[in-house]
């Protein structure tokens, strides 16, 4: 889908590095197949991609919150920082964000890994932007609705609302 989005061909996605069939926890995904997600080879993987195209710019994006367990030990934020990639944390706009936003944040913080923004996803709250806002200080909060249809069209039209560029330093 981001692929189709964005408009991008097909030589510059590279393919999921995971990709397991149940819809579920990495855990819980992996262990249905009969596989083993270990960190240390995600990330040799990650950067076995990344080292063939080193000018690029990449966007991993991780399945479900910080904390979901890739395996018995390891979590994904272990795989974040690991990597040494800063966030841009998606979160819902409505009732339950406050909370689980800043819960989130905290956990970056306590781990050290810099949070570049906050782009929030359906129907337009004000309160919570303004809410996020006076908690997190300079870090950019992004208010997107949810798309009736989503192309590329609706796409650029609700990036032209945005500078994207303050979520990239």
């Amino acid at each position: 889908m981001v692929q189709r989005l964005a408009e991008i061909s097909k030589q510059r996605i590279a393919p999921p590095v995971v990709s397991l069939p149940r819809p579920a926890s990495v855990d819980q995904a992996a262990a249905d197949a009969g596989v083993s997600v270990l960190l240390h080879e995600v990330r040799k993987s990650l950067t076995e991609i990344m080292a063939g195209a080193p000018n690029d710019f990449w966007v991993l994006e991780a399945a479900g919150g910080l904390r979901v367990p890739l395996n018995d030990k390891e979590e994904q934020v272990d795989l974040i920082q690991s990597v040494g990639a800063p966030v841009i944390l998606a979160a819902r706009s409505g009732l339950g964000t406050l909370n689980h936003t800043l819960l989130t944040v905290e956990a970056l913080e306590r781990r050290r890994i810099p949070l570049h923004g906050v782009v929030m996803f359906g129907e337009p709250h004000p309160e919570n932007v303004d809410s996020l806002s006076k908690r997190l200080g300079a870090v950019p909060i992004l208010d997107f609705p949810w798309f009736k249809e989503l192309n590329p069209e609706a796409l650029d039209l609700a990036l032209g609302v945005h500078d994207f560029g303050v979520l990239f330093p």
